[in-house]
C-alpha cells in the first residue's frame, strides 16, 4: 500500500513537468541587445530588447513567441520551475545570449514581467540556459467552459472554470559584430 501511495505521489510531481515548447534554432542572427541610443549596450535588460524587430532582416535581434500554457501548482504548493535551454555560439569576439520572459497574459514584455537570462562567448556550440523561478502574481487567469453544440445559441454552459496560465517569450540576441547561432531550444518546467 505504502509502494502505491508513493508512486500516486510522484505520479502528480511528474504530470505537470512537461515540455513547453521547441525550436530548432536559427543562424546569422546579428542584432544587438537594445537599440535606438541603448543598441549595443550589453545591458541584460529585457526590456531594452527588440522585441518587435523585423524576423526577415539580416541584422535584427530574434524573438519567439511560445505560447500560453497551462501552469498548475505542484502537490506542495510551490510553482514549478520554468527553463530554456539551448546550444548557442558566436562567429566573432563577441556574446549570444537569450532572454526567457514569463507574462500574466499574451502581449509585448512589460516591466515588472518575470525574466531571466543566459550568455555565451563560446565559438562552438555551447549549452546555455536560463529559467523562471515563478510566483503567484506572475501568472494569469482564465475562464475555460465547455461548448455544447447542440444548445441553443446563448445558452450558458454547463460548467466554467478558471485555469492559470503564462505567456512565454524568447529572444537572442549578438553583443558584438560577430553573427549569432543558436539552435535546439527548448522550453520545459521542472521542480
Amino acid at each position: 500500500m505504502q509502494i502505491l501511495a508513493s508512486n500516486a505521489y510522484l505520479g502528480c510531481y511528474e504530470n505537470e513537468l512537461r515540455t513547453l515548447w521547441e525550436c530548432p534554432g536559427e543562424a546569422d542572427i546579428a542584432g544587438t541587445l537594445g537599440y535606438g541610443t541603448s543598441a549595443g549596450s550589453g545591458t541584460t535588460d529585457p526590456y531594452a530588447f527588440d522585441w518587435d524587430a523585423d524576423p526577415f532582416s539580416s541584422s535584427t535581434v530574434r524573438s519567439w513567441f511560445c505560447g500560453l500554457h497551462r501552469i498548475r501548482t505542484m502537490p506542495d504548493g510551490r510553482w514549478p520551475t520554468i527553463v530554456l535551454a539551448a546550444l548557442a555560439m558566436n562567429g566573432g569576439a563577441s556574446t549570444t545570449g537569450i532572454i526567457l520572459v514569463g507574462r500574466p497574459a499574451m502581449g509585448r514584455p512589460q516591466p515588472g514581467d518575470l525574466w531571466g537570462t543566459g550568455s555565451t562567448t563560446s565559438g562552438t556550440l555551447a549549452s546555455v540556459s536560463a529559467s523562471l523561478t515563478i510566483t503567484e502574481g506572475h501568472v494569469g487567469s482564465r475562464i475555460v467552459a465547455p461548448i455544447d453544440e447542440a444548445a441553443a445559441a446563448g445558452t450558458p454552459p454547463a460548467e466554467m472554470g478558471r485555469e492559470t496560465v503564462i505567456a512565454l517569450y524568447v529572444g537572442v540576441y549578438t553583443s558584438g559584430s560577430g553573427k549569432a547561432t543558436v539552435r535546439q531550444l527548448s522550453l520545459y518546467m521542472t521542480r
